[in-house]
């Protein structure tokens, strides 16, 4: 089963993403540009993961999915291992 998905939601759900990873990396109080950059690539693509299932389930138009993607995106590593600890849990 192929679905389009638009391209315009992707990009503003990663945007969100990205956005909550980089004040999860000023919480943290890292200070090193490299630190913030790398915080925020990783939450910009578990949020965005984040934020395709969401839309997947959802429907595409739903402040819902934002916040997940927002969510995904503050989670950053620790959302990647929650998405495989379930995947996980649902093949056995």
């Amino acid at each position: 089963m192929h679905q389009d998905i638009d391209k315009l939601a992707l990009l503003v759900h990663g945007t969100v993403a990205v956005i909550a990873g980089v004040v999860r990396a000023l919480k943290d109080d890292k200070e090193k540009i490299l630190e913030i950059l790398t915080s925020a690539i990783i939450s910009g693509f578990t949020g965005t993961i984040f934020g395709m299932l969401a839309m997947y389930f959802l429907g595409e138009n739903s402040y819902l999915t934002l916040s997940i993607a927002g969510i995904g995106g503050l989670m950053g590593e620790k959302g990647i291992y929650f998405l495989i600890e379930g995947f996980k849990k649902q093949l056995k």
